[in-house]
């Protein structure tokens, strides 16, 4: 301790200092005063972390824990400013006869959507730190949708959507950046109001015969879109992380509606529309018909395709015949409201929906409830449930089978353009009209398909969930949530006699059942702590689910009262024995989030979850799935503020890894299945079991992992907000069910092997250049480019082929007359699932065959120098080469003018149907886009959304039997395109072969495979609202009329580019297969207000 030393007294120094502060500081203090109070919200609680400053001056402080401040205010200065995000800033004079003052801030409604919904929980909008798309909709877009996932369409970077066709009900296949899995599904995880639903892996009923398997059906039924709020899109794993091993391909949140004004809304919502065939093929009538089929006959040398007339045959357009103008028609109502305690919204609705194909179309009705109760200050319940039934009308027509008589669809686009018979388009082709001139298996036409032919399936599901909220302390809160996802399916299918699958059975039905069920149960803490600069927010539980998987399966033949149909099973003369699966699976997991935010400027968040399931061996049940992420909100700093114009600067990084599960259960273990045996030594069948399946004890979780590295940019107070996200994904030791060799006794086996890679890069860009009293305009795009590669195959190097290709083939297209082979072929160091078939560049000219001849003549006769040239044979020619190769299939062909230019794979000099395959496209797009418009004018308004796809091809699989002329047969019509462009003589062509060309008929070529690229103007809504203050029973009249798929912009020849008839199938990937055709519909829509 030091001492100074005056006037002969010792001093301390310390205490001279504090003497000569006290000097300067108390004068200061004079002429300041110090205010002291609590901050609390509308209920009462306290709210820490407040900003506190004086008006005018730079000093400020930040509510405790507990809500409360002090701050020291100038003698000058009378007003305080208080703001907390999420409420409205407040600016309050101070009293004059008291330093107390106690300030109620209230929520800004306007900045309630900057808190979104993530897994388990809410967010600050501000908070976020990985990649999450927000889609908000409004009463009028969700009143004419037919299905959730369209609503996504255009809206969000980096999903695609896609159906697999236009059929009422059917499948809607969605991908979140790219292709994550080779033979699992890519379907992203939806989870609504926090019940985790099934996946739509899962939705596909058992079929017993060949050619009646059932179309693919949309998983997502029992949400009828007119309940939605709002979706959030988790793309990247440090978002995904949370949902653990179902995260890999991504995250929908699905938020349904709650009550949100004092009063009691009633509401009434009802639509009328109408759809028509927007693209009918062009194919020939009877009277262009039979002449080109005569030239057919005369060119391939068939009696059965010569000398056919007019007369005695009635012209049908059978597209006409089996399309119609469609109406549907919905319905709904709700009521909604909320106090200081309770929020509710209950809705009901009916939806006729008929499909532009006649005897398709569905029918639905539902019932959701939405309750929560503030029960006191420190619990709170509530509960999520809806019921759904409906019924579904199908056709056959996008089945596996390669005949062209296996469906109603098939048939309008081949089957010969006339009659034999005379009488009503709707009597039945007689069975024995033609027989003698035509084949059997064609005889019949697209008739039976709607009058013979039944196909329906009737559905039921309960989504449900309940919670209880309980408030442990200020800052920790405990919620406990039983969700359940029941459906209940009954397909029923009645062929009758003129069918080609009834014919020869006697009749034939079959009825299938289908029961999921899902139960999970969370249990979760979650914590919110401030304290100085400092905001610590986390969430710790553990949640449990069970899922069982019923099927059932009865198949009857021979019915001795044919009018019985499906209803008479047990009529049958032949019942099956019937197939029954059941498949249980358990899961346990425990998750934890935290997420710091220092100062408003650094946000980090860390996830981590430990998933177990019952799928695999207990070696490999438990897998872990961490996540770490940074945000830096650059508008925060100081150096930053003054620039007023710059409203949000944030630059994101994250990093985490998922898991995939998607496979049916208990690949790990032998699986015995039933199979009927008939009887060696007598006659009848019996039912036994055999092993069908060898057990992989070793199977394991595949595994994802992502880099995203995102920037957010707000400018003008947010009128223009920008989002780029770069992301690298690689998924490794895929599951893939490999084919097992012959000598094993089984088909197939589920491994893991190969790894596969996705990267590429989202821009969206939303601008608010008008915002004023009377008038609104938003206008949002968004672009995403992906390219993905498979990294490792999983092959040996003594697997890989002869071409240095380590590959796997897909899955047959059809199973019968042609395409009976892949269309996508799998390829290490290439994207997936290319396709792969003869590759042709155009058509021979008589130039170049004359060529060849030369050549090849010269050849043989360099050979055999004995053989007079006019000696010389088509089968010496054959024997050497020349510049063009040989057809080499049931016989040898040597190429003509008018033939195909294919492409010799392997340079032997032959063009070999298997051989000679290579790569002849990509189904892959090389980026999607999207643009919306929202334009308003006091009480009218127009909405406008776009959605496209660049740079993916199509296999148009339709095109072998309309314009394959090898396979057209005196049964089969063709376009009005290959009879005017097919190569003749007398009319050259560059693109389209002779009739007779080299090669085999119905061979998958370079020929089919198209543009797939389009710009699709999907939905254009025009709405007008009345507002009636002075009537007591209505406060609102809403109209609106809506025009979907209004047009597109394509060079695709199918009915539309939009397409993937295999959506559930990841080996047959961009086929078109006589899919439901598109349709264009109009709707009037009508809202009351009560």
């Amino acid at each position: 301790m030091k001492f100074l030393y005056i006037n002969k007294k010792i001093v301390n120094k310390k205490g001279l200092i504090v003497l000569l502060m006290l000097f300067f500081i108390l004068p200061a203090m004079a002429q300041s005063f110090v205010v002291t109070g609590t901050v609390t919200d509308a209920k009462g609680e306290e709210l820490p972390g407040v900003t506190v400053r004086v008006k005018g001056e730079s000093n400020g402080t930040i509510t405790d824990i507990k809500g409360k401040y002090s701050i020291r205010v100038p003698l000058k200065s009378n007003e305080l400013i208080f703001t907390y995000v999420g409420y409205v800033s407040k600016t309050i004079s101070i009293p004059k006869n008291s330093k107390t003052l106690n300030v109620v801030l209230e929520e800004d409604v306007k900045t309630l959507g900057e808190v979104v919904v993530v897994g388990y929980g809410q967010m600050r909008k501000s908070d976020l730190t990985g990649a999450i798309s927000s889609v908000s909709v409004n009463d009028v877009e969700t009143m004419t949708s037919t299905n959730i996932q369209s609503l996504l369409q255009g809206r969000a970077a980096g999903v695609q959507v896609t159906a697999s066709d236009a059929a009422p009900g059917a499948a809607i296949n969605m991908k979140i950046r790219g292709t994550g899995s080779l033979t699992g599904s890519s379907e992203p995880l939806y989870v609504v109001d926090g019940i985790i639903m099934n996946s739509t892996m899962d939705q596909n009923i058992l079929s017993g015969e060949s050619g009646t398997t059932a179309p693919s059906q949309n998983g997502l039924t029992g949400i009828n879109p007119q309940d939605i709020e709002s979706f959030e899109v988790l793309k990247d794993a440090s978002a995904t992380a949370i949902y653990g091993s179902l995260g890999a391909n991504g995250v929908v949140l699905i938020t349904t509606k709650s009550g949100k004004t004092e009063k009691p809304k009633m509401q009434y919502t009802g639509s009328v529309s109408t759809s028509h065939i927007t693209n009918k093929r062009d194919l020939m009538t009877l009277e262009e018909y039979i002449p080109f089929k005569n030239e057919l006959g005369l060119a391939q040398g068939s009696s059965k395709l010569q000398n056919l007339v007019i007369d005695g045959k009635i012209p049908v357009d059978w597209q006409d015949w089996a399309t119609r103008q469609a109406w549907s028609h919905s319905h709904r109502m709700n009521i909604s409201g909320k106090t200081d305690k309770t929020k509710y919204y209950v809705s009901g609705g009916y939806n006729d929906l008929q499909g532009v194909i006649r005897s398709t179309g569905s029918k639905a009705m539902d019932i959701r409830i939405n309750f929560d109760q503030e029960v006191s200050s420190r619990l709170r319940i509530g509960t999520r449930t809806s019921f759904m039934h409906s019924k579904l009308n199908m056709t056959s027509g996008s089945n596996a089978s390669a005949f062209a008589s296996s469906g109603l669809l098939r048939q309008i686009l081949t089957f010969r353009p006339y009659r034999l018979v005379a009488g009503s388009e709707d009597d039945y082709i007689d069975e024995n009209e033609g027989v003698t001139d035509m084949d059997s298996e064609d005889a019949y036409g697209p008739n039976p398909y709607l009058k013979d032919y039944e196909d329906f399936t009737k559905e039921y599901r309960v989504l449900s969930s309940v919670y209880l909220d309980i408030k442990l302390v200020k800052w920790l809160s405990m919620r406990t949530t039983v969700g359940v996802d029941y459906r209940y399916r009954t397909r029923q299918q009645y062929y009758g006699v003129t069918t080609s699958n009834g014919r020869n059975n006697g009749g034939m039905s079959q009825v299938s059942n289908k029961e999921n069920m899902r139960l999970n149960i969370d249990h979760m803490f979650n914590a919110n702590y401030r304290f100085g600069k400092n905001r610590l927010e986390g969430t710790l539980g553990v949640t449990a689910t069970t899922s069982t998987d019923k099927n059932r399966l009865n198949v009857g033949r021979s019915f001795s009262v044919l009018g019985f149909r499906e209803e008479g099973l047990m009529y049958s003369g032949t019942i099956n024995p019937p197939q029954y699966t059941l498949s249980p699976t358990n899961s346990l997991s425990f998750l934890g989030r935290v997420i710091y935010n220092y100062d408003e400027r650094y946000v980090l968040t860390a996830t981590f979850r430990a998933d177990g399931t019952s799928k695999f061996a207990p070696e490999n049940r438990f897998s872990y799935f961490p996540s770490f992420a940074l945000a830096y909100r650059l508008d925060q700093e100081n150096f930053f503020r003054k620039y007023r114009w710059l409203s949000n600067a944030k630059i994101r990084l994250g990093w985490g890894m998922v898991g995939n599960q998607n496979i049916t259960p208990y690949q790990t273990l032998q699986l015995y299945g039933s199979n009927t045996y008939s009887n060696a030594l007598g006659s009848g069948y019996y039912a036994g079991f055999e092993l069908e399946r060898i057990a992989n004890p070793t199977l394991k979780w595949e595994t994802t992992q992502q880099y995203n590295v995102g920037f957010d940019l707000g400018l003008l107070r947010n009128r223009i907000n920008f989002t780029v996200d770069l992301y690298n994904k690689s998924s490794y030791d895929l599951l893939q069910n490999i084919e097992m060799p012959l000598s094993s006794g089984y088909s197939r086996m589920y491994i893991n092997r190969g790894s596969i890679r996705n990267r590429g890069i989202e821009i969206s860009l939303d601008l608010a250049p008008v915002r004023t009293k009377k008038y609104s305009l938003n206008i949002g795009g968004n672009i995403s480019f992906n390219k993905n590669k498979i990294m490792d195959i999983g092959l040996e190097q003594s697997q890989i082929g002869a071409n240095n290709w380590a590959y796997f083939l897909g899955t047959d297209v059809g199973n019968a007359s042609y395409f009976k082979h892949a269309a996508n072929i799998f390829i290490e160091g290439r994207p997936v699932a290319l396709f792969y078939g003869l590759k042709t560049s155009g058509i021979l000219t008589q130039a170049e065959v004359d060529e060849d001849r030369r050549v090849r003549m010269q050849n043989f006769l360099a050979v055999h120098p004995t053989v007079s040239p006019d000696a010389v044979t088509k089968e010496n020619l054959m024997s050497v080469r020349g510049t063009l190769p040989i057809w080499s299939g049931t016989q040898n062909e040597l190429l003509e003018a008018g033939d195909f230019r294919y492409f010799d794979a392997d340079g032997n000099g032959y063009i070999e149907a298997d051989a000679d395959r290579t790569i002849i496209g990509d189904p892959n797009p090389k980026f999607t886009y999207g643009f919306t418009v929202d334009f308003t004018y006091q009480d009218f308004f127009v909405n406008a959304v776009f959605n496209g796809v660049y740079g993916n091809q199509i296999a148009n699989s339709n095109r072998m039997l309309e314009e394959d002329i090898k396979t057209i047969h005196v049964n089969y019509n063709a376009t009005r395109y290959i009879r005017d462009h097919y190569w003749r003589e007398d009319r050259i062509s560059t693109t389209d072969p002779r009739m007779n060309y080299a090669g085999d008929a119905g061979r998958f070529s370079s020929y089919y495979v198209e543009d797939g690229s389009f710009l699709r103007f999907a939905n254009l809504t025009i709405g007008y609202n009345i507002n009636l203050r002075r009537n007591k029973f209505i406060s609102r009249v809403g109209l609106s009329l809506t025009g979907t798929n209004l047009f597109v912009i394509t060079k695709y020849r199918g009915y539309d580019p939009e397409v993937n008839s295999f959506a559930n199938d990841p080996f047959r990937v961009g086929v078109d297969w006589t899919s439901y055709p598109k349709n264009r519909t109009y709707a009037l829509g009508v809202t009351l207000d009560f």
